[in-house]
Formats: C-alpha cells, structure tokens, sequence
C-alpha cells in the first residue's frame, strides 16, 4: 500500500480494496498499520479506466473486492474524497480476442449478447463499440438472434466478458469453404478424366 500527497492536493493511491460502488462512485479502503482507510473515489467521463496490464477498461468492470491504484484531486469539502483522474484496476487481466459466431441470445437492456462459435461468449457493448453490417455504420437494435457475426475487443478472465470495440454483422462464415467447394469439384472431375482416359486404354487393349 502506497499513498502520496502533495499541498497541492494531488493525491496518489497504490493499493486501495474495493469495499462497494454506487452510481459512477467507488469505497475502497487502505490499511496501514492498526488504521484503515476508507476512501471515496468519484469518476466521471473523463476518467480513465486501465486493467493491469495497461488496455483500456470500464467502471463496469470494476468488482468489489478488485486492488485499485487510483490518482487526482482532493475533493475540497470531504476527507479522503478523491475526484479521479486514472482508476487502475490490477486484479483485472484482459487479453485481445477476435471471435466468430452466431447470436444464440440479445440483452437490450444492458446492451450484451451471446455468440455460440468456439463455445459460447458474452459480448458487452460499449458506446464506443463500432457496429457494422454491410459497410455501413448501424445501432445495436440492428442486431438479431441467428445473424453472424465477428467481434474483435478485449476479454476480461475474471467476469468472463468481451467487451467489443468492433462488431461486423451478417460476415460470410468461412470463404475458405467455398473455395475448398470448388477445390473439391475441380478433383472430382479431374478424377473422373483419369478414370475415363485409362478405362478407353484398357479398352483400345482388349479391341487390339
């Protein structure tokens, strides 16, 4: 546990427990010693969320009981109140995932659905999410159970969600496969000249 501050009233946390969220606010405590702690850490548009390993991440994200690193301002009329400027959530681990699949279920209201390809994902979408169908730009109310799609963001291990920063709808599944369709026709009658070219020589053979 770390914490730093200046007479300016910046303020630097390492280290801080989640204890409880409400609305765009966060409690978390610092035990130093016998003393705890206990901060309030408000967020806004403005702030800027990191996982661990230093990729973009959401106040949704954030779970009660996840380490934070947070910094910014003293609130001047609460103790220990901290307007936040960066919120880093250490106990989260995100990787980049890119995925194929079909819609098996859609969450309006909290605007997440599932895809059923390589097993089954839930996608979260982001305000910031780019959805596509057909080259053009369209809302998540576009979207239906039983399209394709292909999704590219990141995936949080710990709640298990992909959070979106591209959707393309209705992608063809697999041009490979048709290509592998006409590969598959071209030796089908590539066999069957062969079969025809040796049965005329065994014919001619048999005539001679």
């Amino acid at each position: 546990v770390e914490i730093h501050l200046n007479a300016e009233g910046k303020v630097l946390v390492r280290g801080a427990k989640v204890t409880a969220k409400s609305g765009t606010s966060l409690t978390a405590t610092t035990a130093l010693g016998p003393s705890t702690l206990t901060w309030t850490v408000n967020t806004n548009s403005s702030t800027e969320f990191v996982n661990r390993g230093g990729g973009k991440s959401t106040f949704a994200d954030i779970a009660v009981g996840d380490t934070l690193n947070f910094s910014g301002s003293l609130a001047t009329t609460t103790a220990l109140t901290v307007n936040a400027k960066v919120v880093k959530d250490v106990s989260i681990s995100v990787k980049r995932s890119h995925i194929r699949g079909t819609v098996s279920s859609i969450d309006a209201t909290n605007s997440r659905f599932t895809v059923f390809g390589n097993g089954t994902t839930t996608v979260q979408v982001a305000s910031s999410t780019a959805l596509m169908k057909d080259g053009a730009s369209v809302l998540f109310s576009v979207l239906a159970v039983g399209d394709f799609v292909e999704v590219k963001g990141s995936y949080n291990a710990q709640t298990q969600i992909l959070t979106a920063e591209k959707i393309m709808i209705n992608m063809h599944r697999d041009r490979g496969d048709d290509n592998d369709d006409d590969d598959d026709d071209d030796d089908r009658r590539g066999l069957r000249g062969i079969f025809k070219s040796f049965r005329d020589k065994i014919f001619r053979n048999f005539r001679d």
